[in-house]
């Protein structure tokens, strides 16, 4: 039965959006409307998350497809959000999230009337309804803030500080400057503790980590369990690659400015086994190919550099997750809102 795919799919979508949600009012507090009424829905969102827990004990939760929910969230919300036309941007990157909730709902309700299951049909149409009356939401702002952002001649300067939040978080730096200074601040990090251990923990294949975890912190790739894993994988396929193509003794283009045949035939299977199983594992991060490639053209040799990229990996995969997480939103404590326009739904 694919239900559970589904049911698994709608929780990490419902939260995702009401993170979402609490993300764009955070950016837009100057805007008290679209601020409060984020809130407001956000609540809705988390509402769904705990109506669906009775139904996943039920029937079971295959967290499968996550991974295109997550996909789908990390390339939204990109780039600097500021002003009206920044304002129109991410209203319409939660009217696309909300418009693929309001879809897994509606998969939902006909699988369980196929199921004759009154008390999930009711409850995912219910839900349905919330999430449509999100989107029409988002539709009414849209299309007040389209003939502002697009036609009206503005001077951008002044529309930009009248639209800056009014308290700075994580969540609202703009991306030129966060990006950069966080990115920095993870190489820092590594190299410091290298450099009070003796070990060298910085290596060429953390840059592409640090420049996913700064720069976009929504992208699946960056999550601790892609970074850890991916460059574990990385590594042991390297190692492996190595073993089976005998190149341990062989010249490495490092030291001695040649590529042998041997490591090229190393590095092309390991290229191939790391992205295999990185699949097969759900840990797709790319800079681990980087690591791959070091094992295989020489950089690393002994299993002391195998400790220490394990090190490295471990402290910028720890490091970066938290700024990944404050960037998002997901580490904030946030006031509760007591003001409640619309209330949050009731599901029984």
């Amino acid at each position: 039965m694919e239900l559970p795919k589904y049911l698994g799919m709608l929780q990490t979508s419902e939260q995702s959006l009401a993170d979402a949600f609490m993300l764009v009012g955070e950016r837009h507090s100057s805007e008290p409307e679209i601020h409060d009424m984020c809130i407001e829905v956000a609540a809705w969102s988390r509402a769904h998350v705990e109506s669906l827990k009775p139904y996943i004990e039920k029937y079971g939760e295959d967290k499968s497809k996550n991974e295109q929910v997550a996909q789908i969230r990390g390339a939204l919300f990109q780039g600097t959000r500021t002003g009206g036309i920044g304002l129109l941007a991410d209203l319409q990157d939660l009217a696309l999230l909300t418009s693929s909730v309001v879809m897994q709902w509606t998969t939902v309700v006909q699988a369980a009337k196929a199921m004759r299951d009154k008390a999930l049909e009711t409850t995912a149409d219910e839900c349905c309804t919330h999430a449509d009356r999100q989107l029409a939401w988002l539709r009414t702002e849209i299309k007040s803030a389209a003939p502002q952002a697009l036609v009206v001649p503005a001077d951008k300067p002044t529309n930009i500080a009248a639209s800056m939040p009014k308290a700075q978080t994580p969540t609202t730096i703009l991306d030129p400057i966060w990006a950069p200074l966080v990115g920095g601040f993870l190489m820092l990090v590594v190299g410091v503790l290298g450099l009070l251990t003796g070990r060298p923990l910085l290596f060429p294949s953390l840059g592409p980590t640090a420049y996913l975890q700064a720069g976009s912190p929504a992208n699946p790739a960056a999550r601790i369990y892609n970074t850890i894993v991916g460059h574990f994988i990385g590594l042991g396929m390297g190692f492996l690659s190595v073993a089976l193509f005998n190149a341990w003794n062989s010249p490495t283009p490092f030291a001695d400015h040649r590529l042998a045949p041997e490591r090229m035939g190393a590095s092309v299977l390991a290229i191939m086994l790391t992205l295999l199983v990185a699949l097969l594992l759900k840990a797709f991060h790319p800079p681990a190919g980087a690591t791959t490639l070091l094992v295989t053209l020489g950089g690393f040799k002994t299993l002391e550099d195998a400790l220490t990229v394990v090190a490295g990996v471990l402290v910028i995969a720890i490091v970066g997750e938290v700024a990944r997480r404050l960037r998002l939103g997901q580490l904030t404590l946030r006031p509760e809102n007591n003001e409640k326009r619309i209330p949050a739904p009731k599901i029984q």
